[in-house]
């Protein structure tokens, strides 16, 4: 072998060294990225694991809710769970435009949806529940409703 191809060889050699460390410092940053990534999912299960458990323990306060108030004889419609907008009508009583869940105000006529309830149970002036429509006594309280 020539002075010439020693020294060419020897380039290539070096050349070669130079891209085994650039690949090494690559891979190096390639482990660095996956263990940041899985310190990322390890939280994420933290957090959704934490998430579940509050979510089961408000399930559980619902559930003692709604059988304390199916002990007192209060039931809930049968659509579902009691929420705002079933008091509400669909539309806007003053200006017949239609109202979505979630409006504070009548698009139509700027009406504050709040003062559209509808159906309201009667409640009792002494103790303040809700008492069947009808009632001339409250069964929570035994008073004379007015």
């Amino acid at each position: 072998m020539t002075e010439t191809e020693l020294k060419v060889s020897e380039a290539r050699l070096a050349r070669i060294e130079l891209d085994l460390t650039d690949a090494d410092k690559k891979i190096e940053h390639l482990r660095d990225e996956v263990k940041s990534a899985q310190a990322k999912v390890a939280q994420a299960e933290a957090e959704k694991a934490a998430i579940i458990k509050g979510r089961d323990m408000l399930k559980a306060q619902v559930d003692e809710a709604r059988k304390a108030l199916e002990a007192q004889g209060i039931r809930e419609p049968t659509g579902g769970p009691v929420a705002e907008m079933s008091m509400l009508p669909n539309k806007c009583p003053k200006c017949g435009a239609e109202i979505h869940p979630g409006d504070k105000y009548c698009m139509g006529c700027g009406c504050p949806v709040a003062k559209m309830r509808r159906n309201e149970p009667p409640t009792c002036a002494f103790c303040k529940k809700n008492v069947p429509a009808g009632a001339k006594f409250c069964p929570f309280c035994g008073k004379a409703l007015a």
